[in-house]
C-alpha cells in the first residue's frame, strides 16, 4: 500500500518514472561541486589573507626598524617596549635583546650574524637601505615566548647598520599572519563551505525536479494511461468510448491525403475496405498517424496502406518500400502506437527489420458488425 500511495504521489506530482534517481544524482554532483570549488576557494583566501597580514608585520617591523635605529646614535638607550628587536656588535656580541632569544642558545651554528663595519661616506649602509634575511632556528627553539606556538623553523628579520656600527634586527613577526589564516580557513572550511554545498544540492535537487516536471508535461505521461472506466462518458455526445463508432477507411484515406500533401517525394497508395470500429477518433487518429510517422520516416519512394476487414476485426496495414532497421525513433514510435492500441482494445505487431521489399506495421482492432451500426 505504501508503495502503490508513492506511485499515486508521483503520478500527480508529474514526475517520471527515475525522476528521484536523476534528482539524486544531479544534487550529488551538485553537492561534490560545490565542495571541491569551496576547498579550493578557502585555500585561495587563506593565503591571501595569510599574505596581507605578512606585509603588514613587514611594515611594522620596518617602523621599529626605523625607530630603534634613530634612538641609537651610538650606544644602547633604554629598551623600547613594543618591538622584538636586537643589537648586535661587531664581535657578534649581543648588545642588547628586547623579547628575542639568542638562537646560539639553541645551536651555536645558528646566529644573527652582524654587518661588517663600514667607513663613514656616502656608500655606507643606513637606515633606509635595509635587508631581510631568514634564520632557522632548531627544533624546539623560537625566536622569543611569543612565537613559541610556532615552533621550530625559518623566521624572517629586517636588519640595518645604524651610525653607531651597531647592527639592528627586527623580528618580522608571524604569529598574527597565521593566526588571521587559520581564523578565515575555519570559518569557511567548517561553516561557510558546508552551507553553500548543502544549497547548491538543494537548488540542483528543485531544478532538476522542475526540468522533469516541464519534460513530462511537454512529451506526456511516461507510462501508459489506464482506460478510462466504462463509466465516464465522453463529454459531448453523452456517449461512453465503447459505444461510439468510427468509420476507419474515411480515416486513414483523409490521413494518406494528407501526407501526400506534406510529402510530395513519397507516393501514398491505399487499398481501403469500409470497415467500422468502436472508439475514440482522436485515439485511432493518433495510432493512423503514428504508423505513417514510422513509414515515411524509412520510406525510399513510398508508402502503401491497406484496411480489410477478418473474422471480427479491422487489419490496418502500413507498409514501406525502404530497409527498416531497428533504432530508438522507431521503438519509441511503436511503444506509443501500441498504447493507444491497446486502449482501444486490440494488438500491434511489425515485420522483421530488414524484410524485403519493406518492413509493415500491423495493428488489428475489433470491428463493428453490419448488423450493430447504428
Amino acid at each position: 500500500m505504501r508503495l502503490l500511495r508513492v506511485a499515486r504521489q508521483r503520478a500527480g506530482s508529474g514526475e517520471r518514472p527515475g525522476g528521484h534517481g536523476v534528482r539524486l544524482r544531479a544534487a550529488a554532483a551538485a553537492l561534490l561541486a560545490s565542495a571541491l570549488a569551496c576547498t579550493a576557494g578557502t585555500a585561495w583566501v587563506g593565503r591571501s589573507v595569510r599574505g596581507q597580514h605578512e606585509q603588514a608585520a613587514a611594515d611594522r617591523a620596518f617602523a621599529a626598524l626605523q625607530d630603534v635605529s634613530a634612538r641609537l646614535p651610538g650606544a644602547p638607550g633604554p629598551e623600547y617596549p613594543g618591538f622584538a628587536y636586537a643589537l648586535v656588535a661587531p664581535d657578534g656580541q649581543w648588545v642588547r635583546s628586547v623579547g628575542l632569544t639568542d638562537p646560539r642558545s639553541f645551536d651555536p651554528v645558528v646566529q644573527l650574524p652582524p654587518i661588517a663595519p663600514q667607513p663613514p661616506g656616502p656608500g655606507a649602509p643606513g637606515l633606509f637601505a635595509p635587508d631581510t634575511v631568514t634564520v632557522s632556528y632548531p627544533p624546539g627553539s623560537a625566536p622569543n615566548a611569543r612565537s613559541a606556538a610556532l615552533g621550530e623553523g625559518p623566521y624572517q628579520f629586517l636588519r640595518s647598520l645604524t651610525a653607531g656600527q651597531l647592527t639592528v634586527y627586527v623580528l618580522i613577526d608571524p604569529l598574527p599572519a597565521e593566526r588571521a589564516g587559520e581564523r578565515v580557513t575555519a570559518l569557511l572550511g567548517w561553516v561557510a563551505t558546508p552551507a553553500l554545498s548543502v544549497l547548491a544540492a538543494a537548488l540542483a535537487w528543485t531544478a532538476a525536479g522542475l526540468t522533469l516536471r516541464r519534460r513530462a508535461a511537454e512529451s506526456g505521461p511516461a507510462t501508459a494511461a489506464a482506460p478510462p472506466p466504462a463509466a465516464d462518458p465522453l463529454p459531448g455526445d453523452g456517449l461512453l468510448p465503447s459505444e461510439r463508432t468510427v468509420e476507419l477507411h474515411d480515416l486513414v484515406a483523409a490521413q494518406l491525403a494528407e501526407r501526400a500533401r506534406t510529402a510530395p517525394g513519397l507516393a501514398f497508395t491505399g487499398e481501403l475496405a469500409p470497415v467500422t470500429v468502436r472508439g475514440r477518433e482522436v485515439l485511432l487518429a493518433r495510432v493512423v498517424r503514428g504508423l505513417l510517422d514510422d513509414a515515411v520516416r524509412h520510406a525510399r519512394s513510398g508508402v502503401t496502406a491497406s484496411l480489410r476487414r477478418a473474422g471480427g476485426l479491422a487489419v490496418l496495414t502500413v507498409a514501406a518500400d525502404g530497409r527498416v532497421e531497428p533504432d530508438g525513433d522507431r521503438t519509441a514510435g511503436l511503444a506509443l502506437v501500441r498504447t493507444a492500441v491497446h486502449a482501444l482494445g486490440g494488438t500491434a505487431t511489425a515485420g522483421e527489420p530488414g524484410w524485403a521489399p519493406g518492413a509493415c506495421l500491423v495493428v488489428r482492432l475489433p470491428a463493428v458488425s453490419r448488423s450493430d451500426r447504428p
